[in-house]
């Protein structure tokens, strides 16, 4: 058998939109790459699901490769729309810096003042004054404990191919209300 270790992405997923919407952003949006891949895909289903439970419309766009540079174009599309968002859930951290580069110095937006930020991966560049980015901490230690455990047979539920870890909400000040 093989073992599969996902990241709880529906309740990260309500926690930001939750989070949203104390800051009183109401027009919000997901910003993710065309990569498709299983953790992007899942955080962006969870982001919608979470979104429709809560009875809220959400605008999802996606662009080119997974980075920075996606980032930028995520911010032209969704900043230019007429209904723009004021809050935006990017894939990853590096979405998130391209995104917030672009808001700040081609559309003149203040963080979190007119826009709300949030990533996940909690990359080194997401604790830089620049960015201060609130983001979801990858649980490194909980994914090498359970492969561990797994890989030497000595977890008593070994049959067990499917493990959910919880990822921890890192709180900086791309949103409003910290």
């Amino acid at each position: 058998g093989s073992l599969r270790i996902n990241l709880d992405d529906a309740e990260a997923a309500r926690r930001i939109l939750t989070a949203f919407l104390r800051a009183g952003c109401r027009k919000l949006a997901f910003a993710n790459s065309e990569a498709g891949t299983p953790s992007l895909m899942a955080r962006e289903a969870g982001f919608r699901a979470a979104a429709k439970d809560m009875g809220i419309e959400i605008t999802v766009a996606r662009h080119g490769l997974t980075g920075y540079e996606a980032g930028r174009i995520l911010a032209q599309r969704l900043l230019t729309m007429a209904e723009r968002p004021d809050a935006v859930f990017c894939a990853t951290d590096l979405i998130a810096c391209g995104f917030m580069d672009a808001a700040r110095h081609q559309f003149s937006l203040s963080i979190p003042g007119q826009l709300c930020v949030a990533g996940f991966d909690n990359i080194e560049q997401a604790s830089w004054t620049a960015y201060n980015l609130t983001t979801f901490a990858q649980p490194v230690e909980d994914i090498a404990r359970e492969a561990a455990a797994w890989l030497s047979g000595g977890a008593p539920d070994n049959g067990r191919q499917h493990v959910k870890l919880h990822a921890e909400l890192v709180w900086r000040s791309s949103i409003r209300g910290g």
